[in-house]
């Protein structure tokens, strides 16, 4: 929901940096996954459950940054040798790959490593993935 409504400030995204998107949105994951961990170690509490739910609505809403900016950068991409298509197609392959790569990583790892260790395990790597968004290139009609 959070991020249906995250949705509605599509037109303001021309006016950042594609990385500075990128590396906004993906603050959402990692808050996303700070409320795993916290859940994790404070155990099943009522008021923590509200505060997870609550938390989770402004993470979509964050993460509706990242996923409107990629499918406008992917476009902007396209536009510039005509292959616009080829290059959707692509994003949401890459995509969708990593889902099922991810989901198959943490079938394997989530019982080895226990539900705690694999939940710092996978909030470190946000946090690697994030810092990537740096070497994003800028386009024409992006501003430096």
């Amino acid at each position: 929901m959070g991020s249906g409504l995250g949705a509605l400030y599509n037109k303001y995204i021309g006016k950042y940096k594609y990385r500075n998107l990128f590396l906004f949105g993906s603050i959402g994951w990692f808050i996303y996954l700070t409320f795993s961990v916290l859940f994790l170690f404070l155990g099943f509490e009522t008021y923590l459950i509200l505060i997870i739910l609550f938390g989770s609505f402004i993470c979509g809403g964050i993460m509706s940054t990242y996923y409107n900016s990629l499918n406008n950068y992917v476009n902007i991409l396209g536009q510039v040798d005509n292959s616009s298509t080829l290059y959707f197609g692509i994003s949401v392959s890459i995509i969708q790959c990593s889902n099922i790569v991810g989901n198959g990583v943490s079938a394997l790892l989530i019982e080895p490593l226990g539900q705690k260790t694999y939940s710092i395990v996978m909030l470190s790597l946000i946090i690697f993935i994030a810092a990537l968004f740096i070497f994003v290139k800028n386009t024409e009609q992006n501003p430096e």
